[in-house]
């Protein structure tokens, strides 16, 4: 983990003080902390600035250099790395520098291509210095040479000539073989990308199938029957409600199991699952849906509901263990008067309206699911607390045949 990752780096910044100041400054690996040789936004607005990795990693440790003459200079900067579809946080600075030079470690699982520097007020940085992993820990049935352990298929080079030794080969096995990537975290997988040997033996790769691992089971991605090409990249979707937090390629033959590159994509999951929708009139309670499937991290999924789901209240209830955390819940469906039939209202019938839930975690109280912005930013969504059987509802303050459900998790 010794090199730095935004080294030359592509930058940009949300705006910058003029034309000494350019984002670029922060990567270019002078860490001189003279005010000219850093990286300055304008003073006012929420400001950024933000690096491209141009590949994913595990960000472990992010170090900034502040300027000379302004120590203490970032109060409340918030340090963020991207995934394709979401952030996730590294640290949070609270309180000024102390030295000129400061290190944060981040937060487990801090994964992106992207990291970003976000500041109320102007940020001004010398050097941005990122730190991590691009290889997960990976696994095989069995190693034929040391040179093709399994960590050559995570190893960033797609490069397929055996002669480079860039690819990973098991021992041919009665029982077949196998390779595995453990990802640290459970994942929503969407597809998965694999890379042949591209020096000979063509049709090798075939017949195998690819397998998402969580704690309480497996799911089948794909199964690929036909051969690969030499040197093929192909790209395979996992079937929906693939999860899991390693990823194994299965073949069942005698044959050895080599692969160039596997590159997994996803989107981590959420503690959104196992809720039960309802709606309630009274002592009436009609279940509009249940929902098993892990939510993806900020993910707005539509649910539709059962027929005849009608009331005035919506509440969804958590039968696991652990927090509901709700970014955003829209209501949707036709206003119900039984002697006049039904009014079909086109607008979102939960915004602003009162809510509750079981209990709350300081600073995300029930109104926040029903605000309006689904982004996922500063303190916009709802939290309980980490217990079975947590709940939060919503009183529509008219009777409702609801259709639909749009929930956008944490």
């Amino acid at each position: 983990m010794t090199t730095n990752l935004a080294r030359g780096k592509p930058t940009e910044q949300s705006s910058t003080k003029d034309t000494l100041h350019g984002s670029s400054n922060a990567v270019d690996v002078q860490t001189n902390s003279r005010w000219h040789a850093c990286s300055v936004t304008r003073a006012k607005g929420d400001n950024w600035w933000l690096v491209d990795l141009e590949a994913v990693y595990d960000i472990r440790v992010v170090t900034l250099t502040s300027a000379k003459c302004c120590k203490g200079s970032f109060a409340t900067l918030v340090i963020e790395a991207f995934e394709p579809n979401a952030p996730s946080a590294c640290a949070e600075v609270k309180k000024p520098w102390l030295k000129r030079t400061s290190k944060y470690l981040c937060t487990p699982n801090t994964i992106g291509s992207k990291v970003r520097l976000k500041q109320k007020g102007q940020i001004y940085v010398c050097e941005v210095e990122v730190f991590g992993h691009y290889q997960k820990p990976t696994n095989q049935s069995s190693t034929s040479d040391p040179k093709h352990a399994s960590s050559k298929a995570v190893d960033g080079n797609v490069n397929s000539d055996a002669r480079k030794h860039s690819f990973t080969s098991t021992k041919g096995a009665t029982g077949g073989s196998w390779w595995e990537v453990n990802l640290e975290a459970v994942y929503q997988i969407r597809e998965v990308v694999i890379t042949s040997r591209g020096d000979c033996c063509p049709k090798a790769l075939r017949s195998f199938s690819i397998e998402a691992w969580a704690p309480n089971g497996r799911t089948l991605c794909a199964f690929v029957e036909t051969a690969f090409g030499l040197g093929e990249t192909r790209r395979i979707t996992c079937q929906l409600g693939t999860v899991g937090g390693r990823i194994r390629i299965v073949r069942r033959s005698n044959e050895q199991l080599q692969l160039c590159e596997v590159q997994v994509f996803g989107a981590r999951t959420s503690e959104l699952r196992d809720l039960v929708i309802e709606v309630l009139i009274e002592s009436s309670v009609a279940i509009c849906a249940e929902v098993k499937r892990p939510f993806a991290s900020h993910e707005m999924r539509s649910i539709p509901c059962r027929p005849n789901a009608i009331g005035r209240m919506l509440k969804i209830q958590k039968t696991s263990v652990g927090t509901l955390a709700l970014c955003e819940v829209e209501v949707y469906g036709d206003y119900y008067e039984p002697s006049h039939r039904y009014e079909h209202i086109g607008h979102n019938l939960a915004l602003w309206k009162p809510t509750k839930q079981s209990t709350t975690v300081s600073k995300y109280p029930s109104s926040r699911a029903v605000d309006g912005d689904s982004r996922q930013i500063d303190d916009g969504l709802s939290m309980t607390t980490w217990v079975r059987g947590q709940w939060w509802q919503v009183d529509l303050e008219e009777v409702y045949e609801v259709h639909v459900v749009m929930i956008t998790s944490k």
